[in-house]
């Protein structure tokens, strides 16, 4: 998926993009979504084999999660799933934080220093669990992280603080909690969990401009 800016304050345009079996690019679908869009991901909110996509929007001080309906032929937003937002929000991940199996669920990051997990109930999302972070910091990005079965984690990579070089890694359980911490040499602009060296265990990588950590 591709975003592509559109000239108009406040609007963008999300464009679909088809990739063919020998590499080739063509042009799907386009859909003008109002609003500044801070993070995308797809999922498949209705279960109906189509990937939807769910997009973390900014409205000034606060923000909303908008999740498009993919009709099966590329059409966007016919209908669409609102989700309301107490801040701006940071970040976005889609992930199964309730052990059913199906990631159609979301974490998201705001800038009122909370990450908030919301369940997807079928017709909209429900609020989960709401971890709140030290003073000085803000999410930059999270993931999901797969540990030990259907056991479901979220991954937040935060600032330490405006204008800081450093950061932190801090993970948690789906159901919240204190979670872990292990500080970064950077402040990453993306995180992903996934099994890196094929042994059963979750891996971590963060990116950011300068470097990477895993």
């Amino acid at each position: 998926m591709k975003l592509d800016l559109n000239s108009l304050p406040g609007w963008f345009v999300v464009t679909l993009i088809t990739i063919g079996s020998v590499g080739s690019v063509a042009f799907a679908q386009a859909q003008e979504v109002g609003n500044i869009a801070i993070a995308a991901e797809s999922m498949d909110f209705n279960k109906d084999g189509f990937d939807d996509i769910a997009l973390a929007m900014q409205t000034g001080s606060t923000g909303f999660v908008q999740v498009l309906i993919n009709d099966g032929l590329g059409n966007l937003g016919a209908t669409s799933i609102l989700k309301e937002l107490p801040a701006t929000p940071t970040a976005l991940a889609v992930g199964d934080f309730t052990g059913d199996g199906t990631r159609n669920d979301i974490v998201v990051g705001l800038s009122d220093r909370t990450v908030r997990v919301y369940i997807n109930n079928g017709t909209g999302f429900t609020a989960g669990a709401v971890v709140t972070l030290p003073l000085g910091e803000i999410p930059t990005c999270v993931c999901e992280v797969k540990s030990g079965g259907a056991s479901r984690f979220m991954a937040i990579s935060s600032n330490y603080a405006a204008g800081n070089t450093s950061s932190n890694l801090r993970t948690f359980a789906s159901s919240g909690g204190t979670g872990t911490n292990v500080q970064l040499n950077s402040v990453p602009r993306t995180v992903h969990g996934s099994d890196i060296d094929d042994d059963d265990l979750s891996d971590v990588t963060a990116a950011g401009s300068t470097s990477a950590e895993t």
